[in-house]
């Protein structure tokens, strides 16, 4: 994406929904996931945010009028098998956080979290 010169990856889509789910029929954003379909039809205002390399579609809209904004993003993290990675690695530390925040092994993945997205950051 970009003009010429001034390219950037696109690792990140967003989708914000502008209207109401009741101002049309169908629609659903659906994305293929490595546990089947996810259809989201979200509140004016709210997003979503996906891998872009993700398989994903608009279904049919069969009545009123659909309004959403897309957008992109670069990841830190160039590697899409990396960014899930750590994406798991930080769900598994914020929960330890959460329980029991001065434990060694809480303290230990907190490390390794920080460790890893500094070693794969391009920053």
């Amino acid at each position: 994406m970009g003009p010429p010169g001034a390219h950037y990856r696109t690792d990140v889509s967003i989708t914000i929904f502008l209207n109401h789910p009741d101002d049309y029929e169908g629609g659903d954003l659906v994305i293929q996931t490595p546990f089947g379909e996810q259809k989201t039809k979200l509140a004016a205002g709210s997003a979503i945010t996906y891998p872009s390399g993700s398989l994903h579609r608009v279904a049919e809209v069969t009545g009123g009028e659909r309004l959403v904004a897309v957008s992109w993003c670069q990841s830190m993290v160039r590697s899409a098998e990396q960014r899930e990675i750590l994406f798991n690695l930080y769900q598994s530390r914020e929960a330890l956080m959460k329980q029991s925040p001065d434990d060694e092994n809480t303290l230990r993945i907190d490390h390794t979290y920080i460790n890893l997205f500094r070693m794969w950051a391009d920053v």
